[in-house]
């Protein structure tokens, strides 16, 4: 800010360029608010925007879900006759995902298409994201196959996010089926499935189409990255076959993989649901030992494990430490401590919770 100041001072008011970097690290820092009056700034010195101005700006309202306030940077572009780029509509269709806007993607996917503009790679990994956070599988599938039919090659990311989410769906055989083409082990072997039980689900023949797919592209001649491999534990958890993915923790720990928070979070979600808090809380004490820093979600897992054994009192006695570890407790903390004490009948200390939980402005 004080070389910004500098800038303006010494009269360079009329490069682009230098506002469009000031307005694109506001941006970038999430402190949209601040890059618009620089954006107003501009214009009151006589500095005309350009695309990348608008551009930016508007992308920066879409990341933190302003994305009202996007579409009217849209227009206001629009009405100095700037056509906007595939970019600033990957940006736009992010945004009302970000929103809960889904309804209203697919108009912006038929202006995007009447202004002469054809989805790019960023268009289709953006609603194959937004779609699966949407739960809405069907259509990501169908994204992915136009997206390959378009000559598109998916990522890593692209396809990591199918895999997870079909697992959160608790789709394990199409998750694992696909997963297997990924990383350089025998997964199937480890979740003790094989292609022939995944083909005998008539749902997952979608899921075998795309694990095909990536025999054909350059993805499967990449190593995995640590979220391939962080995923397939995650998977092996959510399957109930924590020993395997403990065992295929210690191989990939071999060849010099570093676990991180999702690593541990994943395991030790997988423990508490099973009801082995103790290993839950070992995973915490190894995950501490390597200088990892359990978040609220690891703490939350935790604290859930405690009240499916019945242990409220040592839930509760984590719940109230969790200050002292830097850590403010989220609706989700809450309600597993609420239902928790429902289960064993005491309501006087479940309502106490309901009314802290209200106290500290927590809905």
């Amino acid at each position: 800010m004080k070389l910004w100041k500098e800038i303006l001072s010494r009269g360079f008011t009329n490069s682009t360029v230098a506002f469009n970097t000031m307005i694109g690290g506001l941006c970038k820092m999430g402190k949209v608010v601040e890059a618009k009056v620089v954006f107003d700034r501009m214009k009151e010195l006589g500095c005309s925007p350009d695309e990348i101005t608008y551009r930016t700006l508007s992308d920066g309202y879409c990341k933190t879900g302003s994305v009202i306030e996007a579409f009217r940077i849209k227009d206001m572009m629009e009405r100095q006759t700037i056509s906007p780029s595939i970019e600033m509509y990957n940006s736009l269709i992010y945004g009302l995902f970000k929103s809960r806007k889904s309804s209203d993607v697919a108009d912006l996917l038929v202006e995007l298409r009447t202004r002469g503009l054809s989805p790019d790679t960023v268009t289709y990994g953006t609603l194959i994201y937004g779609w699966c956070n949407e739960g809405k599988l069907d259509k990501a599938f169908n994204l992915y196959f136009e997206m390959i039919e378009r000559g598109f090659s998916p990522n890593f990311f692209i396809c990591s996010k199918i895999v997870s989410s079909l697992y959160k769906n608790d789709r394990i055989n199409e998750a694992t089926v696909i997963l297997s083409k990924m990383v350089d082990f025998d997964l199937l072997t480890v979740h003790k499935c094989s292609d022939k039980s995944v083909k005998n689900d008539s749902i997952s023949q979608e899921a075998q189409r795309i694990a095909d797919s990536l025999d054909k592209i350059a993805i499967c001649n990449s190593l995995p990255s640590n979220i391939v491999y962080n995923i397939a534990i995650y998977g092996l958890g959510k399957s109930g076959k924590i020993d395997e993915a403990r065992s295929v923790l210690s191989i990939l720990l071999s060849r010099g993989f570093l676990p991180d928070n999702f690593t541990y979070g994943a395991l030790i979600h997988a423990c508490s649901a099973a009801g082995d808090v103790d290993g839950a809380f070992k995973l915490r004490n190894e995950m501490l030992a390597r200088g990892l820093i359990p978040n609220i979600t690891t703490y939350n897992a935790l604290i859930s494990g405690l009240c499916k054994l019945g242990n409220m009192e040592r839930a509760q006695r984590l719940f109230h430490k969790l200050p002292q570890k830097g850590l403010v407790p989220n609706v989700v903390t809450y309600n597993i401590l609420i239902s928790g004490y429902c289960r064993s009948g005491d309501l006087n200390e479940a309502s106490n919770l309901r009314e802290k939980m209200i106290e500290e402005g927590i809905s």
